[in-house]
């Protein structure tokens, strides 16, 4: 769906569609996170248990029409809607800005400084792709 990386970590946490057997998304949690570790030679890692709770992980609420409002926990005052796209049917993460859909593709979170617990973030940066034009735009969120 989306990826997420921060200074001065060089791993990315990926988000991607969580499924039931079959082929079924899981309606209580459609959207999971987990690591791809280039420290360690690029080993697929799952969350654990405390990022989940307190930095990377999601959580999920169901909307109408199939779709999903989804929140990172460590940043909850921004809304992510899980839904199938208009031109191919397939689950896209979007942000809403000024009325329009915008499609998010990654996250870029500035650190300076702080400890685990309380990391100093500067700003987020979220790449996103208007829709209806193509046009790769950057909303950087001031913190």
């Amino acid at each position: 769906m989306f990826f997420l990386q921060r200074n001065p970590d060089a791993n990315t946490v990926i988000y991607e569609l969580n499924f039931k057997s079959a082929g079924v998304l899981d309606p209580e949690n459609p959207v999971k996170g987990s690591w791809i570790r280039y420290t360690e030679q690029g080993k697929y890692k799952e969350l654990t248990g405390i990022e989940r709770r307190f930095a990377y992980g999601v959580k999920c609420k169901a909307l109408q029409n199939d779709e999903f409002e989804i929140r990172l926990v460590a940043y909850k005052k921004l809304p992510l809607y899980l839904k199938r796209s208009e031109t191919d049917n397939k689950y896209k993460i979007y942000i809403k800005d000024e009325g329009k859909d915008l499609l998010l593709k990654r996250v870029f979170v500035r650190v300076n400084g702080g400890s685990f617990w309380f990391p100093k973030v500067e700003y987020i940066d979220l790449i996103t792709v208007n829709s209806a034009s193509g046009i790769e735009f950057l909303k950087r969120i001031e913190i």
